[in-house]
């Protein structure tokens, strides 16, 4: 989790406007930092060393003669065939670190280089040969990069406070940007709480040259599905083996992994295939540790028996942490130093998690998270089913389905699920358009927004949905993957982590784990109301039973916290809200019962509106 920090300037590069973007993301500078400046270029890296090779390429790192600069924050899961490929091409590899790969790719292939490079990435190349800079993020956006255009300079940086810090024009808030977060809606995929600063969208690069910057998206999500198998056996057999071979790709460190473990069916997977690939001598990893969450016993937040469960299974000890609950006022001067909205409450509480972590010597953490966005599946299996004239898969279908619910409730439901692919596109989008005027036109939707701020959000959505495929399937798949309040959920969460001195990592949200999720048939993760079908059967020798049969989720409610948001929202009816809210709104938004959690059906409009509210209080 390296921070990045670049500068395009008009001129020569100011060195004490690097310095600025540095100094604010001196708490990633666990490695020590390092800077470089030529001519119109200046670039920064905040190290943190997560593998034995990135000791091999102190950042920034150049090539022979320096026309090429680079710096990156991330790592790559593709190591081993890019060093192939590019061997084969001639290229000279003049160490084995991934900032060394990714420049030869760049010098091998030019603007088409960020194609052939997977992991969790994000990085700058200061092309002095072709007078450009170049930037570039992986395929899920899993590592932050933003960029601002400051009177003639671009300015590009991993973190929000390195940008406000060297700007010479200090950007307004976004309130669009802000009224999305009020709301509890996110239309704006790459927007930020500051106008004018943008993310660099996640599957795409930019390129200056002083006098036009481009943005072009060079990945794109396979929606069509090619993998087919006659009996189910086959996909469990190809998911088992996707899934051992994403969680050696990202175990790659030069100290022991710790592996997030919640007792869930995703985490414990993770944790379960790393050591089983530890007894087989294929973890690419000085061994690993496992870390959990100690909820409270009697709450909805104690997993412990589940994820104590996995680590007997496994004969493996576990370090259990007591969740980090701080008072309001931590999250507010937390966000106001990230110049960005607060950490949501149930992602500061993994805090004392990570630190204990790193005390223990780790440096990269991997997690389970994507389970939920791609291994769920949904009814849509019928329509697909429908759409392909399978009328055996189909009849199967019904069978499970019925079994489990019986007919009546089956029947009407699989017909409807299965019968609307076949209904025209113009019909369905006037439909989708009719619902989403009754829901603007129901007084009680976001009822604490102004008229006027009601309209614009309604605008945006618009916008937002104009964009969106037609096909059902083909929506469902790319909201997955691009979707505009997952930016900023990944962004915060690297971001503490990398304050934590931990680089995440994430197995289920590699290129290979999403690609098979999305070119296999639905049925496979979801059958009779069963979700992660696929990914149960795969793990069975790898997990017990009760997590192999596990359907509940973890609750994390923070009473104090919720009462603690609302209450700040309240005491500032009149404040910095009422840009686009209006006082009674917000008084009835914040009505709350004291055990409503961030997870419900209001929770998270309340923390937007008080995240809204101090971070124009602070900025």
């Amino acid at each position: 989790m390296t921070g990045i920090a670049a500068i395009f300037a008009p001129g020569p590069a100011r060195q004490e406007q690097l310095d600025r973007m540095m100094a604010a993301m001196a708490d990633r500078a666990h490695d020590g930092t390092g800077t470089w400046i030529q001519g119109r270029f200046a670039l920064g890296a905040a190290m943190l060393h997560t593998t034995a090779e990135s000791f091999e390429a102190p950042q920034p790192f150049t090539n022979e003669d320096a026309s090429l600069a680079l710096v990156l924050d991330g790592y790559l899961t593709n190591w081993e065939e890019l060093r192939t490929d590019l061997a084969s091409r001639g290229a000279t590899l003049r160490n084995r670190s991934d900032a060394e790969l990714v420049l030869r790719a760049y010098e091998q292939w030019g603007e088409d280089c960020a194609n052939r490079i997977e992991g969790e990435f994000a990085f700058v190349i200061a092309d002095q040969r072709q007078g450009r800079i170049y930037a570039a993020r992986d395929h899920q956006g899993l590592r932050p990069l933003h960029f601002y255009q400051d009177k003639d300079a671009l300015l590009i940086g991993s973190d929000l406070a390195a940008i406000i810090a060297a700007a010479q024009n200090r950007p307004a808030p976004n309130f669009d940007y802000l009224a999305n977060v009020a709301a509890g809606d996110w239309y704006l995929r790459d927007a930020t709480v500051w106008h004018g600063v943008e993310r660099v969208p996640q599957a795409h690069w930019l390129t200056c040259d002083g006098s036009d910057t481009r943005v072009r998206q060079y990945y794109d999500l396979p929606v069509d599905v090619t993998i087919r198998y006659a009996r189910e056996e086959e996909y469990v057999e190809h998911y088992r083996a996707m899934l051992f071979d994403a969680v050696r790709r990202t175990s790659r460190s030069h100290q022991p992994l710790a592996v997030t473990v919640s007792g869930g069916l995703d985490s414990s997977a993770i944790y379960g295939i790393a050591h089983q690939l530890e007894q087989q001598g294929r973890l690419p990893a000085p061994g690993f540790e496992g870390y959990t969450l100690a909820g409270e016993e009697g709450t909805d937040a104690y997993e412990l028996p589940f994820a104590r469960a996995v680590a007997d299974h496994c004969g493996r000890s576990l370090t259990e942490v007591p969740l980090f609950r701080p008072g309001i006022d931590w999250f507010i001067e937390r966000g106001r130093q990230d110049c960005d909205l607060m950490i949501p409450p149930n992602g500061a509480m993994q805090i004392d998690l990570e630190g204990a972590a790193v005390t223990r010597g780790s440096r990269a953490m991997l997690h389970g998270d994507g389970g939920d966005q791609w291994l769920d599946g949904s009814i849509l299996y019928y329509q697909e089913l429908a759409l392909n004239l399978d009328l055996p898969g189909f009849a199967a279908a019904l069978q499970r389905d019925a079994g489990a619910d019986g007919w009546r409730a089956t029947l009407p439901r699989a017909l409807r699920a299965g019968l609307v692919g076949f209904v025209p596109e113009p019909l369905r989008r006037a439909v989708r358009s009719r619902r989403m005027q009754r829901r603007y036109a129901d007084p009680a939707f976001v009822h604490w927004l102004k008229p006027e701020w009601r309209r614009r959000l309604q605008t945006m959505e618009e916008a937002y949905r104009a964009q969106v495929p037609g096909s059902t399937m083909e929506r469902s798949k790319r909201g997955r993957l691009f979707s505009p309040y997952r930016q900023l959920a990944l962004d915060i969460m690297q971001r503490q982590r990398a304050q934590s001195g931990l680089e995440t990592r994430e197995p289920m949200q590699t290129r290979q784990f999403i690609e098979f999720a999305c070119q296999t048939p639905e049925w496979i993760r979801n059958q009779a109301g069963v979700t992660r079908v696929v990914h149960r059967k795969a793990m069975a020798d790898v997990l017990p039973a009760n997590i192999l049969e596990r359907r509940s989720k973890a609750d994390f409610t923070a009473p104090h916290l919720n009462a603690a948001f609302a209450g700040f929202v309240r005491e500032r009816t009149d404040g910095p809200n009422s840009q686009f809210c209006t006082a009674a709104g917000l008084r009835k938004l914040t009505e709350l019962d004291s055990e409503m959690h961030v997870d419900s059906e209001l929770g998270w409009e309340v923390w937007g509106c008080c995240a809204v509210a101090a971070f124009l209080q602070t900025r």
